[in-house]
């Protein structure tokens, strides 16, 4: 319980770290303009009971979300050798790692109370929800050829990079709990 308080305080210091190094390479605001676009839907679980909710959530957010994130943040950091970008990648990184942990400690809390094998049901929405057309859309900006100095994933290390985090952090996770995983593959593969 105290990661995940912690965890809304480490996110609303994230978006300010992000903000202000954006400022500082020439960013008006800092933060994006709002798009317009319609919020997304409630999952299709956010129908079951409240602990099948919770538990469902958390493996979206914490072992799906923010494991792929830590993952990157891994190699951001690993890639960003001497660049001004090195310290907020490192304290993001260190949050992103406990952000995970707390859904792979719940579901480690849970594992023997209850079945856990429904959660298999959920995964490939669970991507589609995860997943943004923008994570693979082409970035035009000027520093492309040295994305890395930014905090950037050059575009041709991403497909890569988000297979990497599903197919050796996500899934053999998942599998640990004895959760069938077979739903991320076949996701991958469409």
């Amino acid at each position: 319980l105290k990661l995940v308080n912690e965890a809304v305080t480490d996110e609303e210091n994230h978006a300010y770290l992000c903000a202000k190094m954006a400022k500082s390479l020439g960013h008006k605001t800092g933060f994006t303009q709002s798009t317009g676009s319609a919020p997304p839907a409630q999952p299709s679980w956010h129908k079951l009971s409240e602990s099948k909710k919770l538990l469902l959530d958390l493996v979206l957010m914490s072992c799906v979300v923010e494991s792929i994130n830590a993952n990157l943040m891994t190699t951001l950091f690993s890639n960003s050798k001497g660049s001004s970008v090195k310290g907020v990648l490192r304290k993001i990184l260190k949050d992103e790692i406990k952000h995970g942990k707390i859904g792979w400690a719940y579901l480690s809390y849970l594992q023997g109370q209850q079945d856990l094998s429904f959660i298999a049901d959920h995964l490939a929405e669970m991507l589609d929800i995860a997943v943004r057309d923008e994570l693979f859309d082409s970035n035009k900006a000027e520093h492309q050829t040295n994305a890395f100095e930014f905090g950037v994933l050059p575009e041709e290390q991403r497909l890569d990079q988000f297979c990497d985090s599903l197919q050796n952090i996500v899934q053999p996770g998942l599998s640990h709990f004895g959760i069938d995983n077979s739903a991320v593959t076949n996701w991958l593969k469409e």
